[in-house]
Order: structure tokens, then C-alpha cells, then sequence
């Protein structure tokens, strides 16, 4: 699924989401593209994911970043047990990630933030053989939209 701020590939044979996100995002932006994501016949609440902001900006407050894991944890088919990766480039981008992770406050899903996709990949214990095809998704995504300037 591609919009004109995020896209996201499912590779249910790797049990892996990747979402790409460019742009300003407002809390509206933030749950509509996981609203979409789940809505996707290939979604598994169980799959890894790994979520690119590095070309985002995030124009939401520490009110609305608590309303929207609010509003995850109420839905069991998005808030399961899974780990998710946050690539960042900015310190702004990075403190938005440390603010999600402060606000979900328990040990069900567990996040890492992480500067390069490799380390990201990792951390979520793919075998080195997988990086290059999914750096290659990855791009895909990037390429599949017009990537403002952050």
C-alpha cells in the first residue's frame, strides 16, 4: 500500500512489515497508515516491523503520541506480542520513538531504535543472507513516493 506520506510492504514469508514514512505526520497520519496496515489481508499481528521515519517529521506532542498508544492497546488485532524497529536520522526523530516507547510502558512489545537498516535487521535476527532483498523492498518503497525534505 503506497499514500502520498507512508507506504508499507507485508512479507509474509519472512514475517516482516516494512513501513516507510516521509513528510509531516499529525496523529490523524499516524493511525490511519497502522488503521491501513491491519486492514491488509496479509497482516499478522505477530510479524516484525520495521519503521522507517528517517524522511518524516512528526508534528505531534506528547498528548497525542499517549492517545495513539492508547488506541493501539485497545485494539488486540494491532498490540500483540512482536518486536518493531524505528530507523531515525534526527534527534527529533529519535526522542519521538524514546516518547513512544516511555508511553507503552510494559513489556509486550519490544522496541529498538537504530540509525542504519542493517543494524535494525539484525537486532530482529534475520539471517545476513536476507539484508539485501529487504534493504530492496525498502527502496522500493522510498522510490514509490515523492520524498519531501524534512
Amino acid at each position: 500500500m503506497i499514500s502520498d506520506k507512508y507506504g508499507y510492504k507485508i512479507l509474509p514469508e519472512k514475517g516482516l512489515i516494512l513501513k516507510y514514512y516521509c513528510g509531516s505526520f499529525t496523529l490523524q497520519d499516524f493511525i490511519v497508515c497502522t488503521t491501513d496496515t491491519a486492514l491488509d489481508s496479509l497482516y499478522d499481528s505477530s510479524f516484525s516491523v520495521i519503521n522507517d521515519f528517517r524522511d518524516a517529521a512528526f508534528s505531534m506532542g506528547i498528548k497525542d503520541l499517549h492517545e495513539f498508544v492508547n488506541l493501539m492497546k485497545m485494539n488486540k488485532n494491532l498490540y500483540s506480542k512482536r518486536s518493531i524497529t524505528f530507523l531515525t536520522s534526527t534527534p527529533k526523530q529519535t526522542v519521538f520513538t524514546i516518547m513512544l516507547e516511555l508511553l507503552k510502558n510494559e513489556p509486550l512489545i519490544n522496541k529498538k531504535t537504530f540509525s542504519t537498516l542493517t543494524e535494525a535487521i539484525k537486532w530482529l535476527g534475520y539471517h545476513p543472507d536476507e539484508f539485501a532483498s529487504i534493504e530492496n523492498e525498502l527502496e522500493k518503497l522510498k522510490n514509490n513516493l515523492v520524498t519531501p525534505s524534512v
